[in-house]
């Protein structure tokens, strides 16, 4: 296993991803959990046991170090596997005590993004993958199939799919408002004042 590049967004803008993720989580499911765990730090486990934190470090660099139970490389075993893989150690600078260990981690120098341990079926995928919400495999597409459900479940009729919406909200990130979060869910349902206010921690 070696370094290689990939290509997900500027780590600003892959802040104001999670951040227009952590409105929906909190409209839909009334969940506050994905918020910054400190400055420029933010935290999200999806539940299944596997996480990440993507973490903005000094020098325009970032890291995204995590674990992924499903799609991960099992044979990876914490920092020191992936150091000796390739990984500087500044890539780890925001790792928690008491974390798992990881098995991929992500390095943003200032300009480019490599990685160790990454393939495409990360944990990852569903909130930094680039493309529009009609790509099923962007981010943008993730957050459309889960929008899409989500109104089944409380609304009657079939989602009225705004891929703009959906677009934009994860653009505005921690500027979302409260139309834009309103016509990417489709209807007036769930807690659109708690999805703006929980993007808005992430303002730094």
């Amino acid at each position: 296993m070696t370094v290689t590049d990939v290509l997900l967004p500027a780590p600003a803008d892959a802040w104001s991803m999670l951040a227009g993720w952590s409105a929906v989580v909190a409209a839909v499911f009334e969940e506050e959990d994905l918020r910054p765990a400190a400055p420029g730090i933010v935290h999200f486990a999806d539940g299944g046991g596997s996480e990440f934190d993507l973490a903005l470090l000094s020098g325009g660099r970032a890291s995204i170090v995590g674990f992924d139970r499903v799609a991960g490389e099992l044979d990876i075993a914490g920092r020191e596997d992936l150091v000796a893989a390739g990984a500087p150690r500044w890539w780890f600078a925001a790792l928690a005590d008491g974390a798992a260990a990881p098995n991929f981690a992500y390095g943003f120098d200032g300009t480019s993004w490599s990685a160790v341990g990454h393939n495409p079926d990360l944990i990852t995928k569903a909130h930094f993958a680039p493309g529009p919400a009609t790509d099923p495999d962007s981010a943008a597409g993730v957050l459309a199939d889960m929008l899409s459900q989500a109104y089944e479940d409380n609304v009657d009729g079939e989602y009225p799919a705004d891929t703009e919406a959906i677009e934009e909200l994860l653009t505005a990130g921690e500027n979302l408002d409260e139309d834009t979060l309103r016509r990417a869910l489709g209807g007036d349902y769930g807690d659109v004042a708690l999805g703006v206010a929980t993007a808005a921690r992430f303002r730094r």
